[in-house]
C-alpha cells in the first residue's frame, strides 16, 4: 500500500518558504496530522538561518475550511479532555505563528473559513486574490470560534470580531481589506506580499523576533485567556445536540466544503 499523500507540501524558494496545504478531498480541513506538518515545517524553517519566510497557501478553490468535523465527531460528541486536547495543538501553532523569529504569511487564493482565519489572524501578514473569501461560520452549527478568537482581536478590533461571529458574513477580498484582516487585497496582493517580504528581509532576524515578543507583550494572550478559550470549544465540542446538528448538516451537504451556496 502506498503512503498517504502528506497533508502539506513544502517549496523553497531562495530565501522563502512555500507550505501550501494539500488535504483537497477533505477541503484542506485542519486534523492533527496537518498541525503536525506545520509544526515540522516551521521546525525546518526555524532551523535554516538563510531562510527568513513562510507562506502559508491553499489551492485555488479553498485555503482552509477549518477543523475538520467529521474525522473529529466520527464516533459522536467528542469527550471533552480529547476536545481541549486538540484545541490546545492548534492554538499552540497559532501562538508559534506569533513567536518564530521568521516572517510568517498567508496568501489566500479560495474560501477560508473557521479555523482557516485562525492562521491568517495569527500570521504576520496576509494577502487576499481576488478569488479570496473570509467566513467565521462556527455560530452556524452551534460552536464558537474560541480558540482563534484571541488573535482574530488582536488582528481586526473586539467590534469586528464580535460581528464577524455573530452575523457570519461572507467576506470578499476587499471587505477582508476593510476590516483588518488581510493587508492587502484584490490582482495585486501577491506583489505587495512580495514587497513586504523583501522589505522585512532587511531588518535583522534577532529584531523580528524582539518586535514579535514586544507587540505580544503589549497586547498579551495570558495563560488565563488560552485556558478560557480551550475550556469554551471543549465544552461545545463535547456536548451531543452539537454534535448531532453538524452530523445532520454534513449528510445534507451543507457543511465543510458546500462552498459559499451552503449555510447563507
Amino acid at each position: 500500500m502506498s503512503d498517504p499523500e502528506p497533508p502539506v507540501r513544502i517549496l523553497r524558494r531562495g530565501r522563502l518558504m512555500v507550505v501550501t496545504l494539500s488535504r483537497p478531498a477533505q477541503h484542506n480541513a485542519i486534523d492533527h496530522t496537518m498541525l503536525s506538518a506545520l509544526g515540522a515545517a516551521l521546525d525546518e524553517a526555524e532551523a535554516d538561518t538563510a531562510l527568513r519566510s513562510v507562506v502559508l497557501e491553499g489551492n485555488a478553490e479553498v485555503f482552509c475550511s477549518g477543523l475538520d468535523l467529521e474525522a473529529a465527531l466520527a464516533g459522536g460528541a467528542m469527550g471533552q479532555p480529547a476536545a481541549e486536547a486538540g484545541a490546545r495543538r492548534y492554538l499552540a501553532l497559532l501562538r508559534r505563528f506569533t513567536r518564530s523569529p521568521k516572517i510568517i504569511a498567508c496568501r489566500v487564493a479560495g474560501r477560508c473559513e473557521a479555523g482557516g482565519i485562525g492562521f491568517v489572524a495569527a500570521a504576520d501578514f496576509a494577502v487576499a486574490e481576488p478569488g479570496a473569501s473570509f467566513r467565521l461560520s462556527e455560530a452556524l452549527i452551534g460552536l464558537l470560534p474560541a480558540t482563534l478568537m484571541p488573535f482574530l482581536i488582536r488582528r481586526t478590533g473586539f467590534r469586528t470580531a464580535y460581528r464577524m461571529t455573530l452575523a457570519a458574513p461572507w467576506l470578499g477580498p476587499q471587505e477582508a481589506l476593510a476590516a483588518g484582516l488581510v493587508d492587502a487585497a484584490g490582482p495585486g496582493a501577491a506583489e505587495a506580499l512580495r514587497h513586504l517580504l523583501l522589505g522585512c528581509e532587511r531588518v535583522p532576524e534577532r529584531t523580528v523576533a524582539a518586535a514579535k515578543a514586544y507587540f505580544d507583550g503589549l497586547a498579551p494572550i495570558t495563560r488565563e485567556i488560552e485556558d478560557y478559550a480551550v475550556g469554551r470549544i471543549g465544552s461545545l465540542l463535547a456536548d451531543p445536540d452539537a454534535a448531532a446538528r453538524i452530523h445532520d448538516l454534513m449528510a445534507q451537504g451543507v457543511w465543510q466544503g458546500a462552498g459559499r451556496g451552503g449555510l447563507r
